[in-house]
């Protein structure tokens, strides 16, 4: 029975009644664990998995970034005095439901829906890190940028964001 089958494969029960054993990670939404959620020292660096290398992150005073920075492929710059100080970030893997307001737009969005327009790759997508303050999401490396941490004209405490070591050709 196909269907049986594609049931099976899904759930990874094979037939037995199971899931499959020793899985404590729950699973991205991709469908296969996640890396494991991990705080993002200002400033630091933390390791993600390959193709993205690592995130690191700092603070540059006084509006450093010129206007031309702000759209660096790899890069994100927000508004660090909107996210209270000091800001505990984390790095972790997409979830089902988890929905941003992208940069310009006028409501919230699915990130399933941000990363079907982008065309990120389905088995990327359980493994783009994405930047979070407490549950909402600053930033999708190649995806989009919170609007309401933009950097603006009065903006004083910028957040720098960025991708160490990525492997060539990966979303930016």
């Amino acid at each position: 029975r196909p269907a049986a089958r594609r049931t099976a494969a899904r759930t990874g029960a094979a037939g037995t009644g199971a899931g499959p054993a020793g899985s404590s990670a729950e699973p991205a939404a991709g469908g296969a664990p996640g890396p494991e959620p991990r705080p993002l020292p200002v400033p630091g660096r933390i390791d993600w998995e390959q193709p993205w290398g690592g995130i690191g992150a700092e603070v540059l005073e006084g509006g450093a970034a010129a206007p031309g920075d702000l759209r660096r492929p790899g890069h994100a710059y927000l508004d660090y005095e909107k996210m209270g100080s000091p800001a505990a970030l984390w790095v972790r893997a997409w979830r089902p439901g988890d929905r941003m307001r992208p940069l310009g737009a006028p409501g919230s969005r699915k990130l399933q829906d941000l990363f079907v327009d982008r065309r990120v790759p389905r088995d990327l997508r359980g493994r783009v890190p994405l930047v979070t303050l407490g549950d909402t999401i600053l930033w999708v490396p190649g995806v989009a940028v919170a609007h309401d941490f933009r950097v603006t004209g009065g903006s004083r405490r910028l957040l720098h964001l960025f991708l160490t070591e990525a492997e060539p050709g990966v979303l930016r």
